[in-house]
């Protein structure tokens, strides 16, 4: 978008704006013309050190009076600290609160027309999370509850939030209320905070995968019999997409992963992992070290011990590794006997010692060795990553990768910092 700056906006000039550009009112309002020449109202605020934007309507419905006078409430919100779209998220939430009259009723409206409805609309979706969205959204605005979230056990089993919709910022920690999920076959009620809850396991040929839980204020009495009803039938239809998320992650995990270490494989570094952890750096103005990592002598660890003892001694050569590093920094298997590991925000001095205690923690490997005089052990090449630098990834894979070599054509059993 084309930014002209003008120090307020006019009925006449509006009416004159057909180029596409966010055109400023002052005080974060603009008037945004895309380049069908619609034209709407949006507001640009800074909270949290974090820059949002915020619609407040259409020209056709929001007039540039009113357009002001929201902008002047969500100005005074910014001063409080209050995030103007969560607030207005909020109040949407105890609108539908106030006003919905949807409870499922015996009549025209049956909780089985409910369920329908709901039902078409997440088949007529083919990506799954798509499904749990329109799911949620469908439930809560139906139903006239505060919010409505879909768990999931990630393929480490662990519980996880795949879809929320409404108001979720008052509810943090109610997963922790859900310790006994796993043990549940039927819908249930908590209480938690100033909230009910009702919840319902999502399942998958008999094995529960996760749930769905929708919630209001409390004072509002038990759950009704429909609303069981409903909540368990829509929990039938999620457990297959969660199943779906899941195969989708545990293909996705296969090939970025090397199948005997857990490690990322050398695609998943090289062409996700370090372009990604960059370009983060060149915002951040952190350092970083790149190691590469050869272990020396191995062939004769399979010649003499067979490949058991090969893959023990490249297992171990992955733990000592993980044990010089951070969860927040990454290992890959290159292939073979290679390993690469990116150690993020580490200065020159600390990536140094890093280097020296995994040099001093592979002794360990000469228990595989298979010639005593020519013990296992490793070749490593270490880069250092400085964004001012303007160095590509190629060239700093250049230089780890050199002074690896330069270390293993050497005396081998070492480490070589490169300089650049």
């Amino acid at each position: 978008m084309v930014l002209r700056k003008l120090n307020r906006l006019s009925n006449r000039q509006i009416k004159a704006m057909n180029k596409q550009g966010n055109y400023a009112d002052g005080g974060g309002l603009y008037l945004q013309v895309s380049k069908f020449k619609s034209k709407s109202w949006i507001f640009r605020f800074t909270i949290n050190k974090r820059s949002r934007e915020m619609g407040l309507g259409s020209l056709h419905t929001v007039s540039i009076t009113e357009a002001r006078l929201d902008a002047d409430h969500c100005r005074r919100l910014v001063r409080k600290g209050i995030d103007p779209i969560e607030d207005r998220r909020l109040m949407f939430a105890d609108k539908v609160i106030r006003t919905e009259k949807h409870i499922v009723k015996t009549g025209s409206r049956t909780s089985e027309e409910h369920l329908n409805k709901i039902i078409s609309a997440i088949r007529e979706e083919f990506e799954p999370h798509k499904m749990l969205y329109i799911a949620a959204m469908k439930i809560t605005r139906i139903l006239g509850v505060a919010g409505c979230r879909v768990y999931r056990f990630d393929n480490s089993e662990n519980l996880c939030i795949a879809i929320e919709y409404g108001a979720v910022k008052r509810i943090e920690g109610f997963e922790l209320e859900l310790s006994l999920l796993k043990n549940s076959q039927k819908s249930f009620e908590t209480g938690f905070k100033n909230y009910q809850f009702l919840t319902a396991t999502t399942n998958y040929r008999k094995r529960i995968n996760g749930a769905i839980s929708i919630w209001r204020p409390s004072g509002k009495g038990r759950w009704g019999k429909n609303q069981h009803f409903l909540i368990k039938n829509v929990a039938k239809q999620l457990g297959v997409a969660n199943e779906q998320i899941s195969n989708h992650e545990r293909m996705l995990a296969l090939s970025r992963t090397d199948s005997m270490t857990g490690l990322l494989n050398r695609r998943a570094f090289y062409e996700e992992d370090l372009p990604r952890r960059i370009s983060r750096l060149k915002v951040s103005g952190e350092m970083a070290a790149l190691f590469f990592v050869d272990m020396d002598n191995f062939k004769l660890v399979n010649d003499a011990h067979g490949h058991r003892a090969g893959d023990d001694a490249l297992l171990l050569l992955r733990d000592l590794m993980m044990d010089i590093s951070r969860p927040g920094d990454v290992i890959a298997r290159l292939g073979g006997d290679e390993f690469a590991m990116w150690l993020d925000g580490v200065s020159p001095d600390v990536t140094r010692k890093r280097a020296e205690d995994l040099i001093e923690a592979s002794k360990c490997l000469k228990q595989f060795s298979g010639d005593e005089k020519f013990p296992l052990g490793i070749s490593v090449g270490v880069a250092i990553y400085n964004p001012k630098d303007n160095e590509t990834l190629e060239e700093l894979v250049a230089r780890a990768d050199a002074a690896m070599y330069q270390v293993k054509n050497a005396d081998k059993q070492g480490f070589l910092l490169a300089t650049l």
